[in-house]
């Protein structure tokens, strides 16, 4: 996924368990399984705290960070095989 219409502001779709954060401290309070996205490191911001923490996938978060499909790894294996690289 794209965000902001910035191709340098990426996005995967994840569906398995993460850690729901208390947004004060960054400490994982719970755990839950669902969809959620992570931010691909791309620049200094996307590796920074909070902004690389897993989120819930949601309609708020779609629809804040304005999320736009640029490709899946069905239709471009290549994105499986850079995971798989790092």
């Amino acid at each position: 996924m794209m965000c902001h219409g910035n191709p340098k502001d990426l996005a995967k779709v994840l569906f398995g368990e993460f850690g729901v954060r208390n947004i004060e401290t960054g400490s994982i309070v719970d755990k839950v399984i669902g969809w959620y996205y992570e931010i691909i490191p791309t620049d200094a911001i996307s590796r920074c705290e909070p902004f690389c923490w897993p989120m819930p996938l949601t309609k708020d978060y779609i629809d804040r960070c304005e999320m736009e499909v640029v490709g899946n790894i069905f239709d471009n294996p290549d994105l499986l095989q850079e995971e798989l690289n790092e």
